[in-house]
């Protein structure tokens, strides 16, 4: 486990316990309208809302005043390198995805020609992920040839799939279709490979921390975490629904109810808990030397530094 993770096991909560070797305090930042946290490659947070509303942290602990990202509805947000890749529309529809460096300056636009609700980011290359395709976007403001998913015998609907990527293996993922004309459940496979099914109730795909897959189970308060060939390495039941968000490919951090737990991958055993005062953790995220959170009690993101 590297060091900033095994930090962490003893910082996410609020208040932080007490005797907690370098413990510098909980940071309330009161940040109108977030609805979702992002860790950045180059150690800030991102708070941020579907309405491309967004605010920035540094890593002296201070956040910008609300910053409105050139995109009306966003669709996907993804770290990408020390900045982030945002795909959505802009006000007359038009398609567009932005590149931002770490400060939210735009770098450079695309504006695909169909519609899709996925990113991906390998190194210095990206991708826009279409319900049918992929599409690369080039270097210079160009989009490349569409690049087809594997046909899906028996599907009579198109639906978004989630690339997942890890030291050069993808995974192409679908959420549960629970439609009475096309259900379906979740699934993933290889490009070139069988297609492997798992429960998960949800409609949304699942999400990975490096080699592990981690997606919700049977029943809406399960997380389930899964080898790259569908094998189930790991699974616990918590009281309320959790959210999560990877550590590292090692740790995930997760937040159900007023609980706020730190648990090793892939197994889920629990290696630190605490129960807030009061709120429902609603988000999470993690960069090296810090935890972000927020919950539906109050406003304000809580940020944890040593």
């Amino acid at each position: 486990m590297c060091v900033w993770a095994a930090v962490a096991l003893f910082l996410v909560s609020h208040p932080i316990a007490s005797g907690t070797p370098g413990r510098t305090g909980v940071e309330r930042h009161p940040l109108a309208e977030v609805t979702k946290l992002l860790a950045l490659g180059s150690g800030r947070f991102l708070a941020w809302n579907d309405r491309g509303a967004a605010y920035l942290s540094d890593t002296d602990g201070f956040w910008t005043d609300r910053i409105q990202l050139p995109v009306a509805h966003v669709w996907a947000l993804v770290a990408d390198g020390p900045g982030f890749l945002a795909s959505g529309e802009l006000g007359d529809g038009t398609t567009i995805v932005v590149l931002f460096d770490a400060k939210a300056h735009e770098l450079r636009r695309w504006t695909p020609a169909e519609p899709g609700w996925e990113l991906l980011v390998e190194g210095a290359r990206r991708w826009y992920v279409r319900p049918d395709a992929m599409v690369e976007l080039l270097s210079d403001g160009r989009t490349g040839p569409l690049e087809p998913f594997p046909e899906r015998p028996g599907r009579t609907r198109r639906r978004q799939p989630r690339v997942l990527t890890d030291r050069g293996t993808r995974l192409i993922c679908y959420g549960a279709d629970r439609s009475e004309d096309s259900y379906a459940r979740a699934s993933c496979r290889r490009p070139e490979g069988e297609e492997w099914r798992f429960d998960d109730q949800h409609s949304v795909s699942p999400v990975n921390c490096g080699p592990w897959v981690i997606t919700h189970g049977r029943r809406d308060e399960q997380v389930v975490v899964l080898s790259f060939d569908g094998r189930v390495v790991g699974q616990r039941i918590f009281r309320g629904v959790p959210v999560y968000a990877c550590g590292d490919s090692e740790t995930l951090v997760i937040g159900a109810r007023r609980v706020v737990q730190v648990v090793k991958l892939p197994s889920l055993e629990p290696v630190w808990t605490r129960r807030l005062d009061k709120g429902n953790v609603v988000m999470v995220a993690a960069v090296k030397g810090a935890v972000a959170y927020g919950t539906d009690a109050a406003s304000p993101v809580f940020v944890v530094r040593w």
